[in-house]
């Protein structure tokens, strides 16, 4: 039972702390970060784990039956490359990303900045790094960087 009322006590906390959440949201773990919450639109059937951190800073979509396993990590932000290369000057850019409907980031796997999750029911392997978009329905994804290892 006091598990139960600390499952909804941090299910209520994160829902109140994000831009929007839609129903069925479930918080299940601790030590959870969220940089830029007022930019992370959640849909519905929303599970988090332990040790997940999002940096919504370009903007974050999450869209309906997202599962994001222990320790993954979704970056919308990161150094720009050409100013650091033509300038010498570290800045961050910001670009949005998209996660589609029932999709499964297992643990410690990266989700990197401007990467769209397009299909339906993928499945980033842990520990994969997704660094380009991922189109496809029915697929698992992994390795660094992440590509298609096997379709459902």
């Amino acid at each position: 039972m006091f598990d139960t009322l600390i499952k909804k006590y941090r299910t209520k906390r994160f829902k109140n702390k994000v831009a929007s959440a839609g129903s069925g949201l479930e918080v299940f773990g601790k030590n959870i970060s969220i940089q830029s919450p007022d930019k992370l639109y959640i849909g519905n059937n929303f599970k988090i784990n332990s040790n997940v951190l999002i940096n919504a800073r370009g903007g974050v979509l999450i869209g309906n039956g997202v599962t994001l396993s222990d320790g993954c990590k979704i970056l919308s932000t990161g150094y720009d490359l050409d100013k650091w290369k033509e300038d010498n000057v570290r800045v961050h850019k910001n670009e949005n990303v998209t996660i589609g409907d029932n999709v499964w980031i297992c643990a410690n796997a990266v989700i990197c900045l401007g990467v769209s999750i397009q299909g339906e029911h993928v499945v980033v392997a842990a520990g994969a790094v997704v660094t380009k978009d991922i189109e496809c329905d029915n697929c698992i994804v992994g390795g660094n960087p992440a590509h298609i290892i096997k379709m459902l």
